[in-house]
């Protein structure tokens, strides 16, 4: 292939060792410093970008009928439009994204295992889900992987998946999908047409993705980030 260009990831800062969580402290993980350096990188907290500071009380978030809020208990303040709304302004002043990694369980980053409460006191938890900023996220952005550290964590078809998405995307995005086609039709035996090439992580056996991502990245590279 020509010159692999470098796709644009967003990243919830703390994950690349930021210290900005509620408690003053970072949430550093492996694979996403490994995916920075090879990617290139797009920072965000969205409860920073909110002026909340670090440390700070914690959020939460509880559902009432359908709808789900955001609530710092120890100000009694909300920041559910806030996120949402974050969310729209990252979309349109960052540039092209190719893909997201955000933080596991955040109320605001969290793309699984968000606790959600039945009231404002946090008492009782009926459920998890996501974030408030990362469902607004993943609904303006449906084109392009939006995953967090902790299911890439534990599941290894998921990291592969989302590394073939995000480059993916931003190969087509510079033009020379192609060349990309080539690549996975080598691999595949099946001819790779504009649709089938954007579709193929969602699509392709495991041993497939990991075949291209070595044609692509390099053996040495894919090992590393398959290892964090």
């Amino acid at each position: 292939m020509p010159d692999l260009p470098r796709p644009r990831v967003l990243f919830s800062a703390c994950l690349l060792g930021d210290r900005v969580r509620y408690d003053g402290d970072s949430a550093t993980d492996e694979f996403a410093l490994r995916l920075s350096k090879i990617v290139d990188v797009v920072k965000v907290c969205p409860e920073m970008e909110l002026g909340l500071g670090t440390p700070r009380p914690k959020i939460i978030l509880y559902k009432e009928s359908s709808e789900v809020f955001a609530y710092q208990k120890d100000t009694g303040r909300f920041f559910t439009e806030e996120l949402r709304s974050l969310a729209d302004l990252v979309m349109k002043n960052l540039g092209p994204l190719d893909g997201a990694l955000l933080k596991s369980r955040s109320p605001s980053c969290g793309v699984s295992g968000t606790k959600i409460y039945a009231d404002s006191s946090g008492q009782e938890l009926i459920g998890k889900g996501r974030g408030i900023f990362a469902e607004e996220l993943i609904i303006r952005t449906s084109e392009i992987p939006v995953e967090d550290e902790d299911r890439l964590r534990r599941f290894r078809m998921l990291r592969l998946r989302f590394l073939m998405g995000v480059f993916t995307r931003a190969i087509i995005r510079e033009g020379s999908w192609r060349d990309l086609a080539e690549v996975m039709e080598n691999v595949s035996g099946k001819r790779m047409k504009f649709e089938r090439v954007k579709a193929y992580h969602k699509r392709a056996r495991t041993d497939e993705l990991k075949s291209v991502l070595e044609k692509v990245l390099g053996v040495s590279t894919v090992r590393k980030l398959l290892e964090a």
